[in-house]
């Protein structure tokens, strides 16, 4: 919350991002990340926000239902603070950073949408680093429940490969370069690790 709070307290100079970035080439940005500055999709962006939403409902969906009923709130309280540690660091990050997205450098753009604020918070992706951190708490949590081998496998399968489908579309839209996506999944899936194992879901009780 703390982070989430902060983050609205940093205002980027948006005319002077805008100033800095009309007068670079594309052609003239890291190899690795140049072609995402000539993509522009509105239809992978909303396949994005689809897989977004679908990924983080499937993985609160399968957090609980391998939980006792009388336990669900253990594991939506991991997986809320999951959430929000993870929209919390990456809208400080990208307010800090205030890097230009890849359509910001496109002249196929709507010029108002290259000059308006949501075009420099490039790095990292959020959608990326949410499914991610969404997707690898529900794995852990599963991981520690009673469920079945199969359907372990089948989490930690969609686990990692959600996120990926996810960054995929970001990138065909435009609306991240390559790095952004990969330190978004790092990131998240970084977070989405950590919390259940710093609670310890499902821990034997000590035994004297």
């Amino acid at each position: 919350l703390g982070l989430n709070a902060a983050s609205l307290l940093i205002k980027p100079d948006v005319a002077a991002l805008w100033a800095k970035v009309r007068t670079e080439d594309r052609f003239q940005l890291a190899a690795f990340d140049r072609s995402a500055a000539f993509n522009w999709d509105p239809a992978a962006h909303r396949t994005s926000n689809v897989l977004l939403i679908a990924g983080v409902g499937g993985a609160l969906a399968m957090a609980i239902i391998h939980r006792p009923a009388d336990d669900l709130a253990t594991p939506l309280a991991l997986m809320g603070e999951t959430a929000l540690l993870t929209t919390g660091l990456t809208n400080m990050v990208k307010n800090i950073a205030h890097r230009a997205r890849p359509y910001a450098y496109n002249p196929d753009v709507p010029l108002e949408q290259r000059m308006a604020p949501g075009a420099y918070n490039s790095f990292w992706s959020g959608h990326t680093a949410t499914t991610a951190a969404m997707t690898f708490a529900c794995a852990s949590i599963v991981q520690q429940s009673d469920a079945g081998r199969t359907a372990k496998t089948i989490t930690w399968t969609a686990a990692v490969a959600w996120p990926m489908a996810v960054g995929f579309y970001r990138v065909k839209a435009g609306k991240h370069f390559p790095t952004d996506v990969i330190a978004g999944y790092i990131v998240g899936a970084g977070i989405g690790l950590a919390v259940p194992y710093i609670h310890q879901l499902g821990r034997k009780p000590a035994t004297h």
